[in-house]
């Protein structure tokens, strides 16, 4: 299982070091009652984070394996007390795949699940919906404050 998170939103260069917010994002996944991740990261305001919890699965015919897990893309907005972002969800499972008989065919499927989404929620605030079975908790917190500006 590999977890990849995107550093370009946690790198701020210098004109930007008294500038944006800080909002923690704390994403859980789970399927069947069983919880397959649950990571956090700390995205700088309006910029675009992205989340990847993969793993390779060898496919028949083809050199280099297929990634199968799941990609969360956020972009989080904080406006006073609340948090209003958007954010791209895919999830990419393996599927058994039979042959009608026996033989000597293998094959390996894919499934792919993706979501769309925006909204607003006040800081600590968990936001839950569902995406064909995979119940998804995204729960968004103001970490730090901008400076005044001269």
């Amino acid at each position: 299982l590999i977890l990849l998170i995107s550093m370009a939103a946690l790198l701020v260069d210098a004109a930007e070091m008294d500038a944006p917010q800080k909002v923690m994002v704390q994403a859980v996944f789970k399927e069947n009652a069983r919880e397959l991740a649950s990571p956090r990261l700390i995205v700088l305001d309006g910029k675009e984070a992205q989340i990847e919890i993969k793993r390779e699965i060898a496919v028949p015919g083809r050199e280099q394996p297929l990634d199968a897990g799941i990609v969360l893309t956020i972009r989080p907005f904080v406006e006073e007390d609340c948090v209003r972002f958007s954010g791209f969800l895919q999830v990419r499972t393996e599927v058994a795949c039979k042959p009608e008989r026996k033989t000597d065919l293998h094959v390996v499927g894919f499934q792919t699940r993706e979501a769309f989404f925006k909204g607003t929620a006040e800081s600590e605030e968990f936001i839950r919906f569902t995406l064909d079975g995979m119940k998804i908790s995204l729960k968004f917190a103001v970490v730090g404050r901008s400076t005044a500006r001269d």
